[in-house]
């Protein structure tokens, strides 16, 4: 493999192994936040063109294709993600003194979709496939996505794609429904060791969550300078476990903060399970505005007035 200091990647590739048995042209990874479900979809990518794959069939890692694969420079390999998600490899690529102001996008554009389309009308490097690595898939704007399906519906020859994600709320039924999906599953316990260490929010954001006591214009204020999208983040996977709990189930994401769902579930009541839901959907709904606010604290009172609902035990 590309990468061997994620013990999980190992047993990942095992979860995988359908694909090596069935012809596919589009797979769709989903595995849990903070796991990067991106280096291991690009893993797949560096298997397809590996020119000395592991008897598992795995990238060798060595070899002059796993290179370029790693450096994003294979020529029949094309990777379609955020500029903001790449900018972060990129850097130090950037000459000094540079004018260019311009926020990089948090979103795949239909100027990438558009490019990779053309990209598979040009003959393989070495005569074989050509494979398209994009995501997250819940970073696709409506015309990316809508581009995509394009492509997905009439594929070029020799054209495969590996679409991955930490979930897919927002991802449009018509590109799922086009892809051999995969559910990458892990141990709840290394989910969230990597989930609070990586996790801005969390160590605030959890013991409000855990109070049961919803404060609209005061968690705005604390959340005002943070990255909106970890909050949302937060805050969904939340009413997930709210939800799992309310249906018997015990709390996959915060298994620490079991009793305190448990409590919760117990005043919403089982007949408003569908108000948890329609909060969680219309949460996604404000991700597409969470990289660009014109008002930061007025959107934070709009996430957190929207999380609330969920506990509206109104008629």
């Amino acid at each position: 493999m590309l990468v061997k200091e994620f013990d999980w990647f190992n047993d990942w590739w095992g979860q995988i192994d359908s694909l090596r048995v069935r012809p596919w042209m589009a797979v769709l990874l989903v595995a849990p936040p903070g796991l990067q479900v991106d280096l291991f979809a690009r893993e797949l990518v560096a298997s397809r063109l590996c020119q000395s794959p592991e008897p598992n069939a795995s990238a060798c890692g060595t070899c002059p294709s796993c290179a370029w694969v790693m450096q994003g420079q294979h020529p029949d390999m094309r990777w379609l993600r955020p500029d903001a998600e790449a900018e972060d490899e990129e850097s130090g690529s950037e000459e000094e003194g540079s004018s260019e102001t311009k926020k990089p996008s948090k979103e795949v554009r239909i100027d990438q979709v558009r490019g990779l389309l053309g990209f598979s009308q040009i003959s393989s490097h070495r005569g074989a496939e050509r494979l398209a690595l994009i995501g997250p898939i819940q970073t696709l704007n409506q015309a990316a996505s809508n581009a995509l399906l394009k492509g997905l519906e009439e594929p070029a020859p020799g054209m495969r794609f590996v679409l991955y994600g930490a979930g897919l709320r927002g991802v449009p039924s018509t590109i799922i429904s086009r892809c051999r999906r995969l559910t990458l599953s892990a141990p709840s316990a290394l989910v969230m060791s990597h989930r609070e260490a990586a996790s801005e929010v969390d160590p605030w954001l959890l013991p409000l969550l855990a109070s049961g006591r919803v404060d609209v214009v005061r968690w705005a204020e604390r959340a005002e300078k943070v990255n909106p999208a970890l909050v949302l983040s937060t805050l969904q996977l939340w009413l997930l476990d709210l939800s799992r709990v309310m249906n018997g189930l015990p709390a996959a994401i915060f298994p620490a903060q079991s009793a305190s769902l448990a409590s919760q579930a117990g005043q919403i009541g089982p007949s408003r399970l569908a108000r948890v839901t329609e909060a969680q959907t219309e949460l996604q709904q404000l991700v597409g505005r969470a990289g660009h606010p014109l008002n930061p604290k007025l959107f934070f009172e709009t996430i957190f007035g929207t999380f609330s609902r969920a506990y509206d035990t109104r008629n």
